[in-house]
């Protein structure tokens, strides 16, 4: 009896052959897996203690396998990843998740939206897509030339503005991205110009039309402001302002201007015309004579008519 109670005792006491420690790999991820950008490459690193592992990567259901600890994709879109390794039938644990969170590159918005006139403002705005402590750099041409807010002014510009404008954000690694590009042209401002029909003397009880003439733009819609003695007296969006039997109240200065109907842009306002009077002029027609008429011109006396 006590000699089997000694072998059961030896038994259960024999020591277990100890198994092959296993390993968790760990996932890291160049550039920050919080800061990556749409078509950016993006490095993946699996660290598992040990040589001779061949590892595995998944990606949202993607698998790759690779003998070297690095891995490279193409960020297009938001996914988790994580790695293991293998060295034969021994396997690490999967590593933890990692969220890529992707987002557009930098987008600069300009407003206004449309061609630009030497003289105005412009604001440029910088889309990051998330929040950012590094700060933007703004760059024309390639060239940066501010640093600083998410908004950039561009006042009284001039045509020597015009370029290739773009915004970059800084990363905690110090890198920069650069984001798409926008070219910005500014035209100069139009001068409207001023003509008067007829554009000859004018005489009292005439009728006169002013006509505002505004070239070399793209503005397919205006509204003409029409001055007298610097003094504005009629708004249309028609290019002609006509003075019906012109008096001595209506002779001054006389200047026009446009403004873009559903927009910002305007026009330089035109040289001034001076409108002055020479003199009385009637016309009467006689009933006996359709084609005889009488022109008086002050003192100056003409007759047409036919020869009886």
């Amino acid at each position: 009896i006590i000699t089997s109670v000694c072998a059961v005792l030896t038994e259960t006491s024999k020591p277990e052959t100890p198994k092959p420690e296993t390993s968790k790999a760990v996932l890291t991820v160049q550039p920050e897996p919080s800061q990556i950008f749409r078509g950016e490459t993006v490095t993946l690193t699996c660290d598992i203690q040990g040589e001779g592992w061949t590892y595995r990567w998944k990606c949202d259901g993607r698998d790759y396998t690779s003998k070297e600890k690095e891995f490279k994709i193409t960020a297009e879109f938001t996914q988790k990843c994580m790695c293991k390794g293998c060295r034969g039938s021994v396997c690490s644990y999967w590593s933890d998740k990692v969220t890529l969170t992707v987002s557009d590159k930098p987008r600069v918005t300009v407003k206004p939206q449309s061609s630009v006139f030497t003289g105005d403002t412009v604001t440029l705005s910088c889309d990051v897509g998330r929040s950012t402590e590094q700060g933007v750099f703004w760059y024309k041409d390639f060239k940066i030339i501010k640093s600083g807010d998410e908004t950039e002014t561009l006042r009284d510009v001039r045509v020597s503005d015009g370029g290739e404008y773009s915004c970059g954000v800084i990363r905690e690694n110090n890198s920069t991205t650069l984001g798409h590009r926008v070219t910005l042209t500014f035209r100069e401002r139009p001068k409207a110009v001023l003509r008067v029909q007829p554009d000859g003397r004018v005489f009292r009880g005439e009728t006169v039309t002013l006509i505002c003439d505004i070239q070399e733009s793209d503005v397919t819609s205006w509204n003409y402001t029409w001055n007298k003695d610097d003094s504005e007296i009629h708004v249309s969006q028609s290019q002609e302002y006509r003075i019906s039997s012109v008096s001595e109240s209506h002779t001054g200065q006389y200047s026009c201007s446009g403004r873009e109907t559903r927009g910002s842009r305007y026009t330089h306002t035109s040289d001034e015309v001076t409108l002055t009077l020479s003199g009385e002029f009637f016309q009467v027609q006689f009933s006996q004579f359709s084609n005889c008429s009488v022109f008086y011109w002050q003192l100056l006396h003409i007759c047409s008519c036919p020869s009886l």
